[in-house]
């Protein structure tokens, strides 16, 4: 995972809901048809809003810092077929990705909501390639994986349920534009995403756009 230091930086949460955005210039019709945003979800305000990176059991400097954060958010990492993920992240007695269910818990019980940055892929075995983007690319396109990858995400979104409140699933947030930078049209980048043989998303094309759709199936 890119090294990245915070401090005590404010972060502007702009939401992408599982899904890329592959941007182009914008001609006057575009840019009209993106005007027509639809109505704001349930449960996040209609203003910007802000929150910071808030690892688990460290809502201390939140709450006392007497600023009104709206949200506060943590990575998910390690990838999904190794020793260490996100799976791991809780005591050994307790259930598989407890540790994510807490998180969102221990933030609604501070009135934030909860953000988990989802950056599973890199991280990801076998990771094979001598950059980033060749590694989430190889990785993408590896059918035994993306199975697992598929299975943790599903687990994610188990747990979401049953928190049962409102909670944002950042989704691979750099993956997008090394696909980006591959080809501008992600109907023309390969993933295994059928091909993996995980049954909730059999029937979605073997694309970068058809990973991009699937996780919603777990949802």
């Amino acid at each position: 995972m890119p090294n990245k230091k915070f401090g005590f930086g404010l972060i502007l949460v702009c939401v992408l809901i599982l899904g890329g955005i592959f941007l182009s210039p914008l001609s006057k019709t575009s840019a009209q048809v993106v005007t027509a945003l639809p109505p704001v979800p349930t449960g996040l305000k209609s203003t910007f809003t802000l929150g910071l990176s808030n690892g688990q059991g460290k809502t201390g400097w939140m709450t006392g810092s007497g600023a009104a954060w709206d949200m506060r958010y943590l990575y998910l990492a390690g990838g999904v077929n190794t020793n260490g993920n996100w799976k791991t992240w809780q005591w050994d007695q307790l259930p598989p990705g407890q540790f994510a269910i807490d998180y969102m818990n221990e933030s609604a019980n501070n009135s934030y909501m909860p953000v988990l940055t989802w950056y599973q892929l890199l991280q990801s075995s076998p990771a094979s390639g001598g950059n980033e983007s060749e590694k989430d690319y190889n990785n993408l396109n590896n059918g035994s994986t993306m199975n697992a990858y598929f299975s943790d995400f599903k687990l994610l979104m188990d747990k979401a349920r049953t928190f049962g409140k409102p909670v944002i699933i950042h989704v691979e947030p750099d993956l997008w534009g090394y696909m980006q930078m591959r080809n501008a049209n992600p109907n023309n980048l390969n993933a295994a995403v059928s091909s993996s043989g995980y049954g909730d998303v059999a029937g979605y094309p073997n694309t970068l756009a058809g990973f991009a759709k699937a996780p919603g199936r777990s949802a």
